[in-house]
């Protein structure tokens, strides 16, 4: 038994998950992962109409993949079976794992997987 909350290790461990899934099921986090979402658009877009091969985009797709995964493994650590009952989490790991990929390829080939621009696989994120 934990002498300072007078519950025991698992009871603990379970509110803990809790708090966490409550913060991140907040209005306040949806909102930031909102207007990362809605700033990741802006983003694309301008680097279509500008120098899309400029080595700050893609640095800047690695901040927003990073971001989103920390989101997205997040969940799945918090809400453990529970996080593949919401469909939007499954498409969001989905497309967090191809991210992921594409980013791998891109930085161990110096081209992406699909032969495309490397920030052009966030436009999934939009569609979702």
């Amino acid at each position: 038994m934990n002498s300072s909350s007078g519950m025991t290790s698992d009871a603990g461990e379970v509110w803990k998950r809790w708090r966490l899934g409550k913060f991140m099921e907040s209005d306040q986090v949806k909102g930031f992962f909102g207007a990362l979402i809605c700033v990741n658009a802006i983003v694309i877009a301008v680097s279509a109409d500008l120098n899309p091969e400029a080595v700050g985009w893609f640095v800047l797709e690695i901040i927003f993949v990073v971001l989103f995964s920390i989101e997205t493994f997040g969940k799945m650590a918090i809400f453990k079976g529970f996080f593949w009952t919401d469909s939007w989490n499954v498409a969001d790991l989905v497309i967090v794992l191809v991210s992921l990929l594409d980013l791998l390829i891109t930085m161990f080939t110096g081209g992406s997987s699909s032969g495309i621009q490397p920030s052009s696989h966030s436009t999934c994120t939009l569609y979702i």
